[in-house]
């Protein structure tokens, strides 16, 4: 049982560390890009990174303030940086 808990626990610690990481690259890239820059843009700045992983990074930024996503005309997405990520 608690070999168990340990292997999970280890695997959750690994995962948290592994989505900071992601977010830590992406906030570098949007303070090397404009302001306001398109999502693919972002996710080109990170080729180590998935779109996926991009996207779950921005959402958390979002969620704590630093960016908003806007969805523009043409169904492309914007990411606009409100205070220094």
């Amino acid at each position: 049982m608690f070999m168990l808990k340990d292997a999970i626990m280890d695997t959750k610690m690994r995962r948290d560390v592994a989505q900071t990481n992601s977010i830590d690259q992406v906030r570098n890239a949007l303070e090397q890009l404009d302001t306001d820059c398109a999502l693919n843009e972002v996710v080109d700045f990170c080729p180590e990174l998935t779109w996926c992983q991009v996207f779950l990074a921005i959402d958390h930024l979002s969620r704590q303030g630093y960016v908003q996503v806007l969805l523009e005309v043409g169904g492309t997405y914007k990411v606009r940086t409100y205070r220094p990520v």
